[in-house]
């Protein structure tokens, strides 16, 4: 069995939390509405930044050709 100790800021948002849900349950609402928000977003900045480097990876152009500047 393990026990982890959640971190500080985790704490601080569970106690924000359970703050706002006895005070003003709209707003926690609201609040953890963007928290699934913020996750999401990085799950596809993730998977964009997986793209990129796949992308880059099977480029045809050479390292030389990229690094070289251009001649007008």
């Amino acid at each position: 069995m393990s026990t982890q100790m959640p971190c500080r800021s985790g704490l601080e948002g569970l106690l924000l939390g359970l703050a706002l849900q006895a005070e003003q349950p709209q707003l926690e609402s609201q609040r953890t509405a963007l928290l699934q928000q913020e996750e999401e977003q990085r799950l596809q900045l993730a998977a964009l930044d997986t793209q990129v480097l796949q992308s880059l990876a099977t480029s045809k152009a050479s390292s030389h050709t990229l690094m070289r500047p251009q001649k007008c």
